[in-house]
């Protein structure tokens, strides 16, 4: 049997954070001993503003912080090896993201319809970026892209409704294309 600590339900070793059953939580700073963000573990916390990742954290799953409307900040994601698709699906406020340089791949529909993300750090680390991964990220300008002559898997779309994307990284985008299609024949 899993423990409930402020409002999320734990594996017994706490090792998860399996599921928050407080729908109405604002903030949260995650218990030190966690390293996983299991899948949908916040998908639906509508008024969640702002979370705290400690440390030990390697992983976010699958929808973890789905359609949280009102998150804003997410902070201690330095040391996170994975992120699964959707981790970040429709949550409309989000404005800014480290990406996490052990992050090799950004799955599909990570960021889909962040719409307020302005800033998403680095991902010259990135060998893959998935179908959709950032699409309809309206207010995103800049991105570090990786070299092509590292970079080995560009999805369908990823990029699509980025509007506001730089010159320079609209070029960066382009050229990942290209050498991706031209690898893929």
């Amino acid at each position: 049997m899993g423990e409930i600590y402020e409002g999320c339900y734990y594996s017994p070793d706490f090792k998860h954070l399996e599921k928050c059953l407080n729908q109405s939580i604002v903030q949260l700073k995650i218990d030190e001993r966690c390293r996983f963000i299991d899948a949908n573990a916040f998908d639906g916390c509508h008024n969640l503003s702002k979370i705290e990742l400690p440390a030990n954290v390697r992983e976010i799953g699958e929808s973890a912080f789905a359609n949280c409307i009102s998150l804003r900040e997410i902070t201690g994601t330095e040391n996170v090896e994975k992120i699964g698709s959707h981790a970040f699906y429709h949550c409309i406020s989000l404005q800014k993201f480290s990406f996490p340089s052990a992050v090799k791949t950004v799955e599909p529909y990570t960021f889909y319809d962040c719409r307020g993300l302005m800033d998403v750090g680095d991902l010259s680390n990135v060998k893959s970026i998935g179908d959709f991964a950032f699409c309809n990220c309206m207010t995103l300008k800049t991105i570090t892209l990786p070299p092509a002559t590292t970079f080995e898997y560009f999805g369908k779309e990823p990029f699509e409704g980025c509007e506001n994307l730089d010159e320079e990284t609209k070029n960066r985008i382009k050229e990942l294309i290209e050498v991706t299609n031209s690898q893929n024949r």
